[in-house]
């Protein structure tokens, strides 16, 4: 690890402890004769994540078909993602790198949970070192292949194309969940919208209900302008990564909507537009 690497890890680490995220540094994890050192391991209540801080040097053919093949082995050895992260998103957009390892962790437990899945012990989560061997050897999870390129994870997921068309006028009715859900063409969708859409199907109905109308009054950059008033109500939206407060100014405030999500907001907001 060189020191511009060692950099990234600090702002990580930083990032990590400063939203109470229970990980691990630097964990060895044995491979035959040999070990795998990851950058971090987050800890959910069932799930393990890995998050890897990925410098320059990482972006060459050759360390890229290495770690493909390294992800590959973790995915199928007990952890259930992998997330690499580039300097530029390290530096200039860490927040929303925690809002997409928050989503991750909580979505993930709740997969585990309901499949009747036990909890991580404490005990394990506390040791320097993690074993692969765990109660989860064998989970897969699909791994979304893109073109090699020199773009990571979170920028793949926050780009906003041309596509996402500009709202107009809308309905005001905000009891269409069970249309929505209809309507919503999962297949279509990245992994990480996919993830996000089971999230949002599992929120409270006062949270629906702010999150339908933020969708409706997002602009082209998906920003919705809200009173803020309403930044207490949408706490719980926030720690789940669906919505972001990005500006406040004279009494209003700017929030950035599903944010890790751009193609599912595109499908909602085409459905917000049919039901005017």
């Amino acid at each position: 690890m060189d020191d511009y690497e060692s950099v990234l890890e600090s702002l990580m680490r930083e990032a990590l402890s400063r939203h109470k995220i229970d990980f691990k540094e630097q964990v060895r994890v044995p491979v035959d004769a040999t070990f795998y050192i990851m950058d971090f391991v987050i800890y959910g209540d069932y799930c393990k994540v890995i998050v890897e801080c990925d410098g320059p040097h990482h972006y060459n053919h050759n360390q890229r078909s290495k770690d493909a093949i390294r992800d590959l082995w973790c995915i199928q050895n007990g952890f259930q993602d992998v997330l690499r992260f580039s300097a530029g998103e390290i530096q200039n957009q860490i927040e929303q790198c925690i809002v997409l390892i928050k989503q991750l962790v909580y979505k993930y437990d709740k997969i585990l949970k309901d499949n009747g899945y036990l909890p991580i012990p404490k005990a394990k989560k506390s040791k320097k070192t993690t074993n692969c061997h765990s109660n989860y050897v064998g989970i897969r999870v699909p791994i979304v292949k893109e073109e090699p390129d020199t773009k990571s994870a979170l920028s793949h997921q926050l780009q906003y194309t041309d596509a996402i068309k500009k709202l107009n006028t809308v309905s005001d009715n905000p009891d269409v969940t069970q249309q929505k859900r209809k309507q919503v063409n999962e297949e279509d969708l990245p992994m990480k919208d996919r993830l996000t859409f089971q999230v949002l199907k599992d929120l409270l109905p006062s949270d629906k209900k702010i999150l339908w109308e933020s969708i409706k009054r997002a602009d082209k950059n998906s920003i919705a302008v809200w009173s803020s008033k309403i930044r207490h109500d949408v706490e719980n939206l926030q720690r789940q990564g669906l919505l972001s407060i990005v500006w406040s100014h004279k009494g209003k405030i700017g929030i950035l909507v599903l944010p890790n999500a751009p193609n599912l907001l595109n499908q909602l907001k085409g459905i917000s537009m049919r039901l005017k």
